[in-house]
């Protein structure tokens, strides 16, 4: 780990006609971890001597979704492009069709350009549909899309149909999984058997103790793997009151939106807390402190929880239809002000489905010279892809950077803190293989099948030598 960040050089890459392909030459943009795990081949003796790092064969399935990852590598990058009609064809027909390229170690830009590619519902060039949970939404800002009754209803019954058949190819093992993201919630449903679970499942973050007892009254079962139930009243409380906690809440807290903050006091009756006072001969009026809608909320510690990691929710099994019908009809999944007023949630897959949009992720090259501890200098590419990168999109970059590359890259992601919660489900249940063609290759296909144990944490950095992978969350 270098001590001091190492003075920069930046070069611009040649020319590139391909609109598709920018230069990077900021220096601003570049985030000091990515000098924190360089190459191997800028790394000294002692450093790799102090810190024995652990590799693992195989990258590990994040299912957290990422905004921006930069690659560094020693290697060219150069080869990812400019396309050329023939390869800008194939790349797309290997895509769409589900079919297994055939690498040709002349050319990897088709294979590059299937990587980059994913399936996007609404398409709004115009709005932002990635990350929906952001400030704007909080601050509310208005937005150009001023629309009719009429035109706003045509948006909705046109996003039904997509959600529909997104859910259905899910639930017929066509599709892996697929995101559904709003302005106050994210979530993830996933096949049977993907993530290391025997049934279909999903993954709902963040969320607040209304939606939860939403969920109870419609009867969909639900649990919260990432909630400590053994921790004490006394504990929740010290933790809710200390001045770090209060901070991450807020930090976390931000970018949602005010009104969907509940009031702790708004509760519904406890009657087995009523029951309990009445039995002491109390009268609840004369204790508030022992007022049995607080002491419900201390009991199950679930105030210091809403809208952060710990509130994720689980549904496994027929509950998971359930799940998909009450959300079809929530009303509260599209903003009725600010940002994003109107726009249906956007759905994010790796398949095919109704209404959906093909887009591709945006793509920068770059060059940097980095200064060693020994006062050599070090020429470094980057590559930086930025978009919705979903979790098979990382899985084939690595993959493909891994033979490109000789073996040797890292990596820094920008994640979208409000979907790290994606890799909080139970331990593996020896999860049977439920895949359908899903167009992806064996080896990726078995590592979404695993469970990563990440708890509430995504990964942050990696890096990849000839003994493996490895990262850092």
């Amino acid at each position: 780990m270098l001590n001091k960040r190492p003075r920069l050089d930046i070069q611009e890459s040649s020319a590139d006609k391909n609109p598709s392909v920018t230069t990077d030459t900021s220096v601003n943009s570049l985030p000091e971890t990515l000098f924190s795990n360089t190459s191997r081949n800028t790394v000294t003796k002692e450093t790799n001597e102090a810190e024995k790092l652990v590799y693992n064969k195989d990258m590990i399935c994040d299912w957290s979704l990422k905004m921006k990852i930069r690659f560094m590598s020693p290697e060219l990058f150069s080869w990812c492009h400019p396309l050329k009609t023939n390869e800008e064809c194939d790349g797309l027909y290997s895509f769409v069709r589900r079919a297994q390229y055939q690498a040709n170690t002349c050319s990897r830009k088709p294979e590059f350009q299937k990587a980059c590619m994913y399936w996007i519902h609404p398409n709004l060039p115009w709005c932002k549909l990635f990350p929906r949970i952001n400030a704007d939404s909080a601050l509310g800002k208005q937005t150009g899309l001023l629309l009719e009754d009429h035109v706003l209803k045509a948006l909705y019954d046109d996003w039904t149909e997509s959600f529909t058949s997104a859910f259905h190819l899910l639930r017929s093992c066509h599709s892996p999984y697929f995101y559904m993201l709003t302005h106050q919630l994210n979530v993830l449903f996933r096949a049977p058997g993907v993530g290391g679970l025997n049934k279909m499942n999903a993954i709902v973050t963040p969320t607040t103790r209304g939606f939860r007892e939403a969920l109870t009254e419609e009867g969909i079962e639900f649990t919260m793997p990432l909630h400590d139930t053994t921790k004490t009243d006394n504990e929740d409380d010290s933790e809710s009151n200390s001045p770090v906690q209060n901070l991450e809440r807020v930090d976390y807290e931000n970018d949602l939106d005010p009104e969907l903050i509940e009031d702790d006091d708004l509760l519904a009756t406890d009657s087995g807390a009523s029951s309990w006072l009445e039995s002491m001969g109390l009268d609840k009026s004369s204790y508030p402190s022992l007022d049995p809608n607080k002491v419900k909320l201390q009991r199950e510690s679930y105030r210091a929880i809403d809208n952060r990691p710990e509130s994720m929710v689980l549904v496994q099994g027929p509950s998971t239809q359930a799940l998909y019908n009450y959300l079809l009809n929530y009303k509260s999944c599209i903003a009725h002000s600010g940002s994003q007023a109107g726009v249906p949630p956007t759905i994010l897959s790796p398949s095919a489905f109704k209404g959906a949009t093909l887009k591709s992720l945006q793509v920068k090259q770059g060059t940097i010279r980095q200064q060693c501890q020994d006062g050599t200098m070090v020429s470094n590419q980057t590559l930086e892809v930025s978009g919705p990168i979903l979790p098979h999109t990382t899985l084939a970059l690595c993959s493909l950077f891994k033979q490109t590359q000789c073996s040797d890259f890292s990596g820094v992601f920008n994640v979208h803190d409000h979907s790290t919660a994606f890799n909080g489900t139970p331990l593996p249940q020896n999860a049977k293989n439920s895949r359908n063609n899903w167009g992806l290759p064996m080896d990726m296909e078995e590592v979404l099948f695993r469970s990563n144990n990440l708890g509430k944490l995504a990964v942050r950095e990696i890096v990849c030598t000839a003994d493996g992978y490895h990262w850092n969350t």
